[in-house]
Formats: C-alpha cells, sequence, structure tokens
C-alpha cells in the first residue's frame, strides 16, 4: 500500500511543478509583451537585431553570442516582412523562453526549491518592469538568468570541469558572469589551491575569450568609459550615479531588488558550502556593478537571482540543509 501513496506523491509533484512552469512562463510572455512595445525597447532591439556591430555601443559589441541570438529570433526587416506587433510577440516569446529554461534549470537543482524560485523569479521580473528601471531591457538579459541559474546548478552538484567550461562559454552572452568562476572556490575538495587554479585559469581563459573577441570584431574599447553614465568619459562617475539610488529615498529603491533579495543575500546563512560561498559571488558582482552598471537597472543583478532565491529556501526548509550535500 506504501508504494501507490508514494507514486501518486510523485506525480502530484511533477504536475505541480509543470503547472507552476509554465505558469510563471505565460506569465513572464505576457509581462514582457506589454513592456517589449515600449518604444525605447523595441529600439534597442532593433538596434542590436538590425545594424552592423560596428555601429554598436563599444561595451556591446563583444557580447556577439547574445547579438546573434536576438538576430536570429528577431523576424526579418527585409522588405517590410515584420510589423512591430510581430517584433513585440518574438521580444516577449524569447523573454518567456528564457524563464522557461532557467525554471528546468531549478527543478535539476533543487524540485523541492523550484516552486520557490519560480515565484520568486516572476517577482524579480516584475520589480525589474517599475518606472524606475525605465525599461532598461536588452537581449543578453534572459541568457544571463539562465546561465546564472545553469551554472548554480552545476555548482550544487559539484561539477568543477562543466562549471568552469559553461562560465567561459557565458562570457559572449554577457561577460560578468565570469563571477561564477567564484564558486569553485568553495568546493569541498582538492585543496584550497588547487581550487584557486581552477577559478584562476577559468576567469583568465574568460578574459582571454573576451579579448579575443575584441581583436577579431577589429573595434578597440576603452574599457575606462565603462566607468562613466552611458560609457561617455565625459559624464560623472558611475560610482557617484549608484550610490545615490542607494542612500535616496524614493520606494521604487533598488533593495527590491531580486525579489527582495538585493541585500538579504548576504544575510543568509548556510550549511551548504558552494551556496554560502555563493554570498561572496554576489558580493564581486555588485561591486562590479557599483563601478560599471546602474543600480536602478534592476535587471542587472538578475545573474544574483538563482543563488540568493535558493538560499533564502533553504532558511524555510530544513530538509534543505542536507539536501545539496553532495554524495
Amino acid at each position: 500500500m506504501t508504494r501507490p501513496r508514494l507514486n501518486t506523491t510523485a506525480a502530484a509533484r511533477a504536475l505541480v511543478l509543470g503547472g507552476m512552469l509554465l505558469s510563471t512562463t505565460a506569465s513572464t510572455y505576457l509581462l514582457m509583451k506589454e513592456h517589449a512595445a515600449a518604444e525605447s525597447v523595441l529600439r534597442r532591439f532593433q538596434k542590436l537585431a538590425y545594424e552592423p556591430l560596428s555601429s554598436q555601443r563599444p561595451e556591446w559589441r563583444p557580447r556577439v553570442a547574445s547579438i546573434a541570438l536576438i538576430r536570429r529570433v528577431l523576424p526579418s526587416k527585409q522588405a517590410g516582412a515584420a510589423s512591430k506587433a510581430d517584433r513585440v510577440e518574438a521580444i516577449a516569446r524569447y523573454f518567456a523562453a528564457g524563464t522557461f529554461v532557467a525554471g528546468v534549470f531549478y527543478i535539476l537543482t533543487s524540485p523541492r526549491a523550484a516552486p520557490f524560485m519560480l515565484l520568486g523569479t516572476l517577482a524579480a521580473l516584475m520589480y525589474c518592469n517599475t518606472d524606475r528601471a525605465e525599461d532598461t531591457w536588452y537581449p543578453w538579459d534572459m541568457p544571463a538568468l539562465v546561465l546564472a541559474a545553469a551554472a548554480l546548478w552545476l555548482a550544487v552538484k559539484r561539477q568543477r570541469l562543466a562549471l568552469a567550461l559553461l562560465t567561459v562559454a557565458a562570457v559572449p552572452f554577457k561577460e560578468t558572469l565570469l563571477v561564477m568562476a567564484g564558486l569553485l572556490l568553495y568546493f569541498e575538495t582538492p585543496r584550497l589551491r588547487v581550487r584557486i587554479a581552477w577559478a584562476a585559469a577559468t576567469v583568465l581563459a574568460g578574459v582571454a575569450l573576451r579579448w579575443g573577441i575584441e581583436a577579431s570584431i577589429g573595434a578597440a574599447v576603452d574599457h575606462t568609459r565603462f566607468l562613466h553614465v552611458h560609457g561617455k568619459s565625459e559624464r560623472p562617475l558611475r560610482l557617484f550615479d549608484n550610490l545615490h539610488y542607494v542612500f535616496d529615498s524614493n520606494p521604487n529603491h533598488v533593495v527590491w531588488a531580486n525579489a527582495g533579495l538585493w541585500a538579504l543575500v548576504f544575510f543568509i546563512p548556510s550549511h551548504d558550502r558552494v551556496l554560502s560561498g555563493f554570498r561572496w559571488v554576489a558580493a564581486c558582482l555588485y561591486f562590479g556593478m557599483l563601478l560599471a552598471g546602474s543600480f536602478n537597472e534592476f535587471r542587472v543583478f538578475l545573474e544574483a537571482l538563482p543563488g540568493s532565491l535558493l538560499l533564502a529556501h533553504g532558511l524555510f526548509d530544513a530538509a534543505a540543509r542536507g539536501e545539496h550535500r553532495p554524495a
């Protein structure tokens, strides 16, 4: 009599997971269909999809994989074959697909945590669409979320080589994903100096790939410009602009980004070494964004979302304390 009950429970869990995955995917599609119609979003996506690399902003050009992906997704512009509605539809589906694939990685990482992570992701995406974020969506935002979720899965399962390869392969999508190499430092084995060597080699390979891409597209990039607003050296430093967003009193505050875990992630304990180490990975991401990102564009923190959600789930699920430890 026990086995049928277990099978029924497993089937019910599978149905719930599938239903929530499809529901959050559909919700993302409907949410982004509204925001993809914004002129600023359409303009950015169309420029990246239809204009040559040489006409793009210097800091965007090396994200060749994300640019190639959106060029495949958006309908052809030749002879007016695609209307505005067609392009909006394609962008909405693009974001929905990202939610779906990230959700699959959530389920692979932890079926127990996946429902919480799916709902948290939807909440985070909704907050990314609030007024202060100014509809600053780009083609690399969902690939960054998906690849961060994949990196978390590999880290939780202690797949060292696969994590290192994924981290390097993520660079053409968005170079900030290189921070995931930091997770290699928190594996239980081998000795610390070997783990440092793995992480350092991964970062060096990623940096070399980025420089190689820059060289191959034939456009010199002045990386110091990224420290200024809009990448223009005559504009103020992003550091001071971002500190303004941290310390002002606007209720549409960065602290509510990533489903309210933007700052709380640093205070969540975990019995899992990798998840504890993730807090330092998030700190590295935030520090980079403080210097070269825009804190009002809440989407720039999506790389930290999967790990933040899994950490938060562990606080409320006692079983999760041992679930992520390698066998």
